[in-house]
């Protein structure tokens, strides 16, 4: 038998790993088109929605509140529609109990289900501080892209867009979409798509709001839109929609 030389094992050795390191694939990177709408969305002021809300304490406003409950087969089984006027605590200027023939469901959807005044809305804006997709940390969580520009309360707005590549159980926010003005980068319109799992149920959701100028040029709610289902084991899901509209001195946005 013919032994080779040590230094000929490790020279071949060596060459092998070199060989097979160089035909490993690259990490695939983002295109620049990804990174610019992420840069978009994560350079958006988040904070400016629930300054917005806040601000509502200083104003003259009401808004209307449509609340519905759907069963499984989407019958409407509860509906309301309520005017809240700011300084009215708890005053229900009109209401209407439509078609339902049942109250509305109780339980952790409550207090979107039934605020008791203007006031307490300004307290669920919805959005948080620094939503997943606009979030390095979680960067890699989505793919990003941007839409066709179009026109939010009456000014151009461009639209970007983040889609979860990941399953729900690491990322339940599923897909956002933001507006930002052209003409003052102001964010005027997100929509967040939810998937959340318990050991007690499973939901789907999502949230629009839109917001606005007022005619001095500071951001104000305009609509905000819940939708939430529930899916509870050996029980028919339930769909709960609450429908908010904010008006000015008389003037729906």
């Amino acid at each position: 038998m013919t032994h080779k030389p040590i230094h000929n094992l490790v020279a071949a050795v060596a060459v092998g790993l070199f060989v097979g390191c160089a035909d490993q694939p690259p990490a695939p990177q983002p295109d620049a088109a990804d990174e610019a709408v992420f840069a978009a969305m994560a350079a958006a002021n988040y904070e400016s929605v629930r300054e917005a809300f806040a601000d509502l304490k200083g104003r003259t406003y009401s808004v209307a509140v449509e609340t519905r409950e759907m069963n499984e087969a989407g019958t409407i089984v509860a509906q309301s529609v309520e005017q809240f006027d700011a300084g009215n605590r708890g005053v229900r200027s009109e209401t209407d109990a439509g078609t339902a023939d049942q109250p509305f469901s109780r339980g952790f959807l409550s207090f979107l289900v039934k605020p008791d005044s203007a006031d307490a809305l300004s307290h669920a804006p919805l959005v948080p501080k620094r939503p997943a997709f606009a979030d390095l940390r979680t960067r890699e969580q989505y793919s990003y892209s941007s839409r066709r520009d179009t026109t939010v309360s009456g000014t151009a707005t461009s639209l970007f867009e983040a889609r979860a590549v990941v399953p729900s159980h690491r990322q339940p926010i599923r897909f956002a979409r933001i507006g930002i003005s052209k003409t003052d980068s102001t964010l005027l319109y997100i929509r967040m798509e939810r998937h959340d799992d318990t050991v007690f149920y499973e939901e789907e959701s999502f949230a629009e709001l839109t917001l606005a100028h007022d005619s001095a040029g500071a951001i104000i709610p305009a609509m905000k839109y819940v939708e939430v289902t529930v899916d509870v084991p050996f029980e028919p899901a339930r769909t709960f929609i609450v429908i908010e509209s904010y008006s000015y001195d008389g003037a729906t946005l």
